[in-house]
């Protein structure tokens, strides 16, 4: 198995990748406020209602559940949320070890952008491919 634990290429511009640990520490804060703790049920109605589910959004589903924020909002929530912690613990290693480069490309608030319309593009592809879907995208 394939496990980064560092790259070789200096930050030429930025002095520290802090957008990309605010995002790492985000992740890891939410994951234990929603997941690190709970039963699967729990977990299962946290993915719900902060998840992306394509059918809650092409209202293909006529059984929408209440949701405690409105459903264009889990574009950005989502990104978020993790299935456990093997889950959270390789995305966010992976994060740290390639994300730093792009920052330095992009730079603090452009990366932050970069960050969330591509979490965006994923969830809005997966709805495209899968409109009827009731398993939600975390």
């Amino acid at each position: 198995m394939f496990v980064p634990l560092h790259d070789d290429t200096p930050l030429k511009v930025i002095r520290f990748q802090f957008v990309t640990l605010g995002i790492i520490a985000g992740n890891v804060v939410i994951f234990l406020m929603t997941g690190a703790f709970q039963s699967d049920v729990n977990l299962a109605n946290v993915a719900t209602s902060f998840g992306v589910v394509p059918s809650d959004l092409t209202h293909i589903s006529q059984n929408i559940p209440y949701s405690p924020i409105p459903e264009p909002l889990t574009f950005i929530t989502y990104m978020f949320l993790h299935a456990g912690w093997m889950h959270l613990i390789s995305n966010m290693l992976f994060l740290w070890v390639f994300a730093d480069n792009v920052e330095d490309a992009f730079g603090y608030f452009a990366f932050a952008l970069f960050y969330l319309l591509c979490g965006i593009a994923a969830a809005l592809t997966h709805v495209m491919m899968s409109p009827d879907s009731f398993a939600p995208l975390i």
